[in-house]
């Protein structure tokens, strides 16, 4: 008899829950609800200079920003039509061949990156100023080879949003310069280490204002987490 009188209770309250979904799903919404949707739905409209080409061609030294975003306008246009032509390939047809090609890469830089530094990477973040404060004769020399693209990650404090150039697909290219922005951190760290706290806290704060508009006003998931 217990079991019977449980089972119909759970039973009640299934057929309650349908119901609440079934009248919740057809209910009108409100006003603010179809305004609150409609702000999600709708693209986001940042105001002022965009710095996806310039952290896409964090690598690229020589350009200015005509050209950073010239070279990456033309590489969008490219992913495009490579997009169109393979989607039935990669999305709709099961049975069709694989695309004939793969998605087209933005032109390399006319001389090889320098590798990233192994120091005052996310993973050792801990030790960065006591690497530094250890090796100080070979981190100058190491940031010396590398001023050209710490000036460049300065200079994405210039910008106010970073939005994607690049038609939506799984397989759109993500800004190649996110993996170099740890790169100044050693630099900042040196500042410090020479006596000149103050550039070097300016420093960081410029920097962690760049990282804080990738982060919010991004369209890329990837950017909002990595920024």
């Amino acid at each position: 008899m217990v079991l019977k009188k449980i089972a119909q209770a759970v039973l009640g309250l299934l057929l309650l829950l349908v119901t609440l979904l079934l009248v919740s799903r057809w209910w009108p919404a409100s006003a603010a609800q179809q305004q609150a949707r409609a702000a999600l739905e709708s693209p986001q409209q940042w105001s002022g200079r965009n710095a996806w080409p310039l952290l896409a061609t964090l690598d690229h030294p020589g350009l200015d920003a005509a050209q950073r975003d010239a070279l990456v306008g033309q590489h969008a246009g490219a992913f495009a039509q490579w997009a169109d032509a393979s989607a039935a390939q990669r999305y709709a047809d099961q049975d069709a061949a694989a695309p004939q090609s793969d998605a087209p890469e933005l032109p390399a830089p006319a001389a090889a990156p320098l590798p990233a530094l192994a120091y005052c990477r996310p993973t050792t973040l801990e030790g960065c100023l006591a690497h530094v404060r250890g090796d100080t004769t070979a981190v100058v020399a190491d940031l010396a080879a590398r001023s050209g693209l710490i000036e460049r990650i300065a200079g994405l404090a210039a910008y106010q949003h970073a939005r994607s150039p690049y038609q939506p697909d799984v397989a759109a290219p993500l800004p190649a310069g996110l993996a170099r922005l740890f790169t100044a951190l050693p630099a900042h760290a040196l500042a410090h280490v020479q006596g000149n706290s103050d550039a070097a806290l300016a420093g960081l704060c410029r920097d962690m204002g760049s990282a804080r508009m990738l982060a919010s006003r991004s369209d890329s998931l990837v950017v909002t987490m990595l920024g």
